[in-house]
C-alpha cells in the first residue's frame, strides 16, 4: 500500500515565514521523492532558493534559482539559473543523502554576495561527529559548485593598471557593459605604476637595476647561507647580478658597436631599454589624454554599485626577488636574459623614489583628473582608499584636490609602512594632505594607517581642520599613530554620539594617561570598540603592569563558522557601556587584594603572558 504525505513546512529566519516545499513518501523508499520549486522570493538577481533536504523536515535556503526532483530516492539532476544563465549541475548521491546536520545551517542572503560569502563560512566550518562531517562535506561540495557557476559574475573590484592603462580600459568598459556582471562590482582599483624618465639614459638604467640585483643578492637572512649551495633559485638570482655587473655602464653602453667582447650583452640592455621606454612614452600619451579618464568615469558610473574608488602606489616590486616574481626553470643564456628583461621591466617603485635614487617623483596629477572625472560622471556617494607614501605633489595643490573630495562618505588612509626609511620623506605634508581631503566634506567613516615602525606623529585637531565645527563621522580607526592626550580628546569630543564604531589599534598617547582617554571615548557610547595594543608615557594612573595586562586581556568567546569569536576586554567593555567602573582606576584595589597573582575579581589571569597588551 502505497502511502502519500503532503507536509508544508515553514522556516522562520529574521521573522519571516516562508512556505517551501512539499514532498510524499513511498513504500521501500529509503529516501523520500522530493519535488522542489521556488518559494518566489526575489534576492537581487537571483530568484528562488537552494535546500537542504531529510525525511523529517523540509527547509530551504535560497541563494540560486533552482528546481530539485528525486525518484526512487535517487536525485536526477539540478538546474540552476543564475543572472540569466542556466548550467546543468549534476548532484552526487551523497549531497542528498547528508541532509540532517546541516539543515539548520543559516546562509546569508544579501543581494549580489550569497554565494561568495557562503562559500567562504562553510570553508571554517566543521564537525566533531562522523554523520556532521558527512554532512559538511556534502554541503561544501553543493556550494562550490554554486560558486563555480557563478564565480564569473562575481567580480569585486576591477584593477586598473597605469602600467598597461589601454588593456585595463578594455577590461574596464566590458565589464560595465554586461548586463550581470556590472551590478556585482564593488570598487575599481587603480594601480598607481609609473616608468621613470631618469630611466631614458641607458647607463643609468643599467646602473640602477645592477645595484638592485646586487642588493637582492646580498638580501639573503643567515639562515639561508647554508643552503645556498643547493637551492637553485639563488644560484639564478647570482647569475643575474654577475651578468648585469660584468657590464660597464659609463664606457660599453657609449660606445656599444665598438665594444667587440661586450657586443652581444650590450645590444641586449640596449634593446630591453628601448622597450623600457617605448612604454614609457606609451603610458604618457594615455594618461594626458582626457579621453582615459572620461571612459573610466563613464564605466563607473554604468556600474550601480561600484561607488568605491582606490588608488595604491607601486611598492616593493622592483626589490622581489627575482626567482619568486619570474620562476625560470631553464639554465640557459637565453633563460637569463628572460629573467633580466623582465626584472628591468618593472616600473619604479614609489619607495625607491623616497630613498634618495635620484628618481623624479610620481605625476599624481593623474588622480585629480581622474577624480574630476568620476565626479563629473556623477556615481555618488563616493569612498575613497587612498594608499599613497609620496603625497607632496597633491599636497602642493590642495585647493584643487579639496574641490574634487566634496561630497565624500568614506576616507580611507594608507601607506605602505616606510614612513621610516632614511631619505626625502614628505612626512610634514601628512596633515595637508587630510586637511584637503576633509576641508570639503564631512564623511561618516574614515581610517587613517600610516604604518612604518613606531607610528607617524599626528594632530587630528589639524587633519580635521579645528575650526570645520562637529564631525558626523560614525565610524572611526586609527592605527600606528603617536598622538597627545589634549588633542585627542578635543578631537573625540566633536564626533556625534552615539557612534558606530571605533578601532584603536598602536596609539602612542604623551602627555596623559589612558584612564582618561577611555572615559572620552565611553561618552561617544559606540556600539562597538577594539583597543589594541596601547602605549603612551602613562599607561596607567595606579595600577602595576602585571595588573594592566590582567585588565586588558581578552577571553575566548563563542565558536562560530570554525572561528572562537573573542569577548571583549574589560577596557573595551568600560567603553561600550557594558561595566560602570574605569578599569584603569579600580585595577589599584584589585593588585592590593590578589597581590598581582591568580585570578582576580573580574576573572582574568593578572600573569598573563607579556607583550599581547590589549589584542588578547
Amino acid at each position: 500500500m502505497k502511502e502519500e504525505v503532503h507536509v508544508r513546512c515553514k522556516r522562520v529566519a529574521r521573522e519571516e515565514a516562508y512556505d517551501c516545499e512539499s514532498y510524499q513518501q513511498r513504500d521501500g523508499a529509503d529516501e523520500p521523492q522530493v519535488t522542489a520549486t521556488g518559494c518566489g522570493c526575489k534576492i537581487g538577481d537571483a530568484v528562488g532558493w537552494f535546500g537542504v533536504w531529510s525525511p523529517e523536515k523540509a527547509r530551504g535556503t535560497r541563494v540560486a534559482e533552482g528546481k530539485l526532483v528525486m525518484r526512487n530516492g535517487q536525485p536526477t539532476g539540478n538546474t540552476f539559473r543564475i543572472g540569466g544563465s542556466t548550467a546543468q549541475m549534476a548532484a552526487s548521491e551523497t549531497t542528498m543523502q547528508s541532509r540532517i546536520p546541516v539543515q539548520d545551517q543559516e546562509l546569508p542572503k544579501a543581494a549580489g554576495e550569497n554565494l561568495r560569502i557562503v562559500n567562504e563560512r562553510l570553508t571554517f566550518l566543521h564537525s566533531s561527529n562522523s554523520s556532521g562531517k558527512v554532512g559538511v562535506k556534502a554541503l561544501r561540495l553543493t556550494c562550490r559548485r554554486l560558486c563555480d557557476l557563478g564565480s564569473t559574475l562575481l567580480i569585486r573590484v576591477v584593477d586598473i593598471d597605469f602600467s598597461h592603462p589601454e588593456a585595463s580600459l578594455r577590461r574596464l568598459e566590458d565589464i560595465s557593459h554586461h548586463p550581470t556582471i556590472s551590478k556585482g562590482v564593488r570598487a575599481v582599483n587603480v594601480k598607481l605604476r609609473f616608468y621613470s624618465m631618469a630611466f631614458e639614459n641607458p647607463a643609468f638604467f643599467l646602473f640602477y637595476y645592477a645595484r638592485c640585483a646586487e642588493w637582492q643578492e646580498d638580501a639573503v637572512l643567515e639562515w639561508q647561507k647554508m643552503d645556498q649551495q643547493t637551492n637553485p633559485a639563488a644560484d639564478r638570482r647570482a647569475e643575474v647580478s654577475k651578468t648585469l655587473n660584468r657590464i660597464d655602464p659609463l664606457h660599453t653602453l657609449r660606445d656599444a658597436r665598438q665594444a667587440t667582447h661586450m657586443a652581444p650583452d650590450v645590444i641586449r640592455i640596449l634593446d630591453i631599454h628601448g622597450e623600457y621606454v617605448a612604454r614609457r612614452q606609451a603610458q604618457v600619451a594615455v594618461l594626458q589624454s582626457k579621453d582615459f579618464y572620461q571612459a573610466v568615469g563613464a564605466a563607473m558610473a554604468r556600474m550601480p554599485q561600484a561607488r568605491t574608488l582606490m588608488f595604491q602606489d607601486a611598492v616593493g616590486e622592483t626589490h622581489m626577488r627575482l626567482e619568486e616574481r619570474y620562476p625560470v626553470t631553464r639554465t640557459s643564456e637565453d633563460s637569463i636574459w628572460e629573467r633580466i628583461r623582465n626584472f628591468m621591466l618593472v616600473p619604479v617603485d614609489t619607495n625607491s623614489v623616497g630613498m634618495g635614487h635620484e628618481l623624479e617623483m610620481p605625476d599624481y596629477q593623474c588622480v585629480l583628473s581622474l577624480l574630476k572625472a568620476v565626479r563629473v560622471a556623477g556615481p555618488s556617494p563616493m569612498r575613497y582608499n587612498l594608499i599613497f607614501d609620496l603625497v607632496s605633489t597633491m599636497a602642493a595643490s590642495q585647493p584643487v584636490f579639496s574641490a574634487e573630495m566634496e561630497g565624500l562618505k568614506a576616507l580611507s588612509f594608507r601607506t605602505m609602512g616606510w614612513v621610516n626609511i632614511p631619505g626625502p620623506r614628505p612626512r610634514g605634508t601628512i596633515h595637508g594632505f587630510l586637511a584637503a581631503c576633509l576641508a570639503t566634506s564631512n564623511p561618516e567613516a574614515v581610517l587613517i594607517d600610516p604604518g612604518g615602525f613606531g607610528g607617524m606623529r599626528l594632530s587630528l585637531q589639524k587633519a580635521f581642520n579645528q575650526n570645520q565645527g562637529p564631525l558626523s563621522l560614525k565610524t572611526i580607526s586609527l592605527r600606528h599613530l603617536v598622538l597627545e592626550k589634549d588633542d585627542l580628546v578635543a578631537f573625540l569630543q566633536r564626533l556625534p554620539t552615539p557612534m558606530s564604531e571605533i578601532r584603536i589599534f598602536n596609539i602612542t598617547v604623551g602627555g596623559g594617561h589612558w584612564a582618561e582617554i577611555l572615559d572620552a571615548l565611553r561618552e561617544k557610547m559606540p556600539r562597538f570598540a577594539r583597543l589594541v595594543s596601547p602605549e603612551g608615557e602613562g599607561i596607567c594612573v595606579r595600577c602595576n603592569p602585571q595588573n594592566w595586562r590582567a585588565v586588558n586581556k581578552r577571553a575566548q568567546g563563542k565558536h562560530k563558522f570554525g572561528f572562537m569569536l573573542p569577548m571583549p576586554t574589560r577596557a573595551e567593555s568600560y567603553v561600550m557601556g557594558l561595566e560602570s567602573l574605569n578599569p584603569l582606576l579600580t585595577c589599584r584595589e584589585s593588585s592590593d587584594d590578589h597581590d598581582g597573582h591568580g585570578d582576580g575579581e573580574w576573572g582574568y589571569d593578572a600573569t598573563w603572558s607579556k607583550g599581547y597588551g590589549l589584542c588578547g
